[in-house]
């Protein structure tokens, strides 16, 4: 029925796909890694668009795998779904090193966000999920010649829904200013007309009803985000080209419900030093290196050298000790 839907009618990979659902479903731990049929739908999607069999299934269904070695044996099984008519390149940032587990998320993350999908990355603390769903979002929102002014949220556990949603000026508010409006918009209303994509970053240590808030925007079915909280404004019509990009803590994905984790597209970023071999991590350390120096901080490191050390014409034991 969806591939109908779709119009996409190459019955092969259709039949190939379903099987290959079910092998992980039968394979994987239902605990740690949740298969539902929006995978399916969202592969016959892309591939409805035009999309790569190949890349679209790595991005649906591997990208979620830290290790994918089991992943691609079963992959391996189903042919239809192993053909690469090109492969997809990877986001360039700039003054980045772009390792392999880098170019694999970036290239993830684009093809989602341009099929409709939003996106979970997950990864250990300091492996640069929030980086990469910053640069992510503002590359989506130059294509389409949004300004992005405003596009992260940091999630914490003392976050609130009119935070996120909106809520009502307070009474000394309305006093000094009687132009205000009673009902002041969140960080999201905003996102949801203009149809941006926005970070909600660590989404696993908000309240568990934060998430539940934005379940509605999450459905690729979804026009109407409703605010029963306002007075002024309680519909917000969606905007066919917005996105989310959410981060969490690998550890604590499945702390996110499931209702919520699995409208998700879920990426996983490794960290960058992981398994790098002694070439690539050279050639980050002068990429960091030339940033740093683009950036003024050479500059400023040379002038604490020069205050600290003095003029090179000092005395010969002081050229010892810090020539």
């Amino acid at each position: 029925a969806r591939a109908k839907k779709y119009d996409y009618k190459d019955g092969e990979v259709i039949n190939e796909l379903v099987n290959f659902h079910e092998s992980l479903k039968s394979t994987f731990p239902k605990e740690q890694y949740q298969f539902t049929f929006r995978e399916i739908d969202a592969t016959l999607y892309a591939l409805s668009k035009g999309e790569n069999v190949y890349n679209t299934i790595m991005t649906i269904y591997g990208a979620r795998f830290p290790q994918k070695d089991q992943f691609l044996q079963i992959l391996k099984d189903f042919s239809k779904l192993n053909e690469i008519s090109e492969e997809a390149e990877p986001q360039r940032y700039p003054n980045c090193y772009n390792t392999s587990s880098l170019n694999f998320a970036s290239m993830s993350l684009n093809l989602s966000l341009k099929n409709c999908q939003n996106v979970l990355l997950v990864g250990d603390d300091g492996c640069g999920k929030t980086q990469l769903a910053l640069w992510a979002s503002k590359n989506y929102n130059k294509n389409l010649k949004i300004k992005d002014n405003g596009l992260l949220f940091m999630c914490t556990k003392d976050s609130k829904t009119a935070d996120l949603v909106g809520g009502n000026s307070s009474s000394d508010q309305l006093t000094k200013n009687s132009d205000l409006d009673a009902w002041q918009a969140g960080f999201l209303p905003k996102h949801i007309k203009q149809g941006s994509c926005c970070v909600l970053d660590n989404i696993d240590q908000a309240p568990n009803y934060l998430p539940s808030r934005i379940h509605s925007l999450l459905s690729r079915e979804s026009k109407i985000f409703r605010i029963p909280e306002s007075t002024s404004c309680q519909e917000v019509e969606i905007h066919e080209n917005f996105r989310i990009i959410a981060t969490c803590n690998i550890n604590n994905l499945n702390s996110i419900h499931p209702n919520i984790r699995n409208e998700f597209n879920i990426i996983f970023l490794n960290n960058q030093l992981d398994n790098i071999s002694e070439d690539d991590l050279k050639q980050m350390i002068i990429v960091m290196l030339n940033r740093y120096r683009s950036s003024g901080i050479k500059s400023h490191f040379k002038n604490h050298e020069e205050e600290d050390h003095g003029d090179a014409s000092d005395s010969d034991s002081h050229t010892e000790d810090h020539g």
